[in-house]
C-alpha cells in the first residue's frame, strides 16, 4: 500500500491494529502522531518562506506558523528578534524597522512600519506538516508517522510491550532522519581560503 497521504496511513493503522472497533479513534491516533513528530523534528522541509507587508505594528502571522526562525527587511537586512518589553522602547522612533517580536499569531515592528508602507519583510518560519501537504510536505517520514501512530493506539489499549517497541521504532526513525538532514550539510560554511593556508587542507 502506498502512504502518500493522511487517508492512506489511516488504512494501513487499521491493517496493522485489526481491529473494526477502533476506526472512529485512528483519525485522532494519526493526528497525535504528526503533532508529537513536529515538535521533535527540527528540518528544513518543515521551513517555509513568505512575504508580508506590515502597515502597522502588528501583522497576522501565516497561518500555521509554529515558531519563527528568522526576519529579512525588503533589502535583505537581518532584523533583529528582542522581547516584547524591548521592542516597545523602539516602537515610537522613526526609520527603517530593526527589530521585531512575536506573540500570539502576530509579529510586531519597531519603529512602527507607517500605515502607507509598501515595503515586504521576508520571514522565514516552521510550520507542523502532514502527509496531506502534497509537494511542500515533509519527505520519508511515512513510516515514523504510522510507528507514531501505532505507538498511540497501543498507549491507548494499554498494551505496554508494544508501546515500548513502536517508541522504540519512532525514537530510531527520528535520529535517523535528523543524522541524514546534518550529513547533507544544510548550514554548513565553506572552509576560507584563509583557513586553508593556516591551518592546513580541509579534512577528509
Amino acid at each position: 500500500m502506498a502512504l502518500s497521504t493522511n487517508a492512506d496511513l489511516q488504512a494501513a493503522i487499521a491493517d496493522w491494529l485489526n481491529r473494526s472497533d477502533l476506526s472512529a479513534q485512528i483519525p485522532d491516533f494519526l493526528t497525535l502522531a504528526q503533532l508529537k513528530i513536529n515538535r521533535r523534528l527540527s528540518i528544513v522541509e518543515q521551513e517555509i518562506l513568505a512575504e508580508i507587508t506590515p502597515v502597522a505594528q502588528a501583522t497576522t502571522l501565516p497561518v500555521g506558523t509554529k515558531y519563527v526562525i528568522s526576519v529579512s527587511d525588503s533589502k535583505g537586512r537581518r532584523v533583529e528578534a528582542v522581547s516584547m518589553s524591548e521592542l516597545l522602547d523602539y516602537a515610537a522612533e522613526g526609520g527603517s524597522v530593526t527589530r521585531y517580536s512575536v506573540s500570539g499569531d502576530k509579529i510586531y515592528f519597531a519603529p512602527t512600519p507607517a500605515s502607507d508602507n509598501t515595503d515586504a519583510f521576508s520571514v522565514l518560519y516552521s510550520a507542523d506538516k502532514d502527509l496531506n501537504g502534497g509537494d511542500s510536505g515533509p519527505v520519508l517520514l511515512q513510516d515514523i508517522y504510522l510507528n507514531a501512530a501505532l505507538h498511540e493506539a497501543y498507549v491507548y489499549l494499554k498494551d505496554d510491550g508494544r508501546v515500548a517497541y513502536f517508541k522504540g521504532m519512532v525514537d530510531e526513525g527520528v535520529a535517523n532522519v535528523q543524522a541524514r538532514r546534518a550529513k547533507q550539510g544544510v548550514g554548513r560554511a565553506r572552509i576560507k581560503d584563509e583557513s586553508i593556508a593556516a591551518n592546513g587542507g580541509p579534512l577528509v
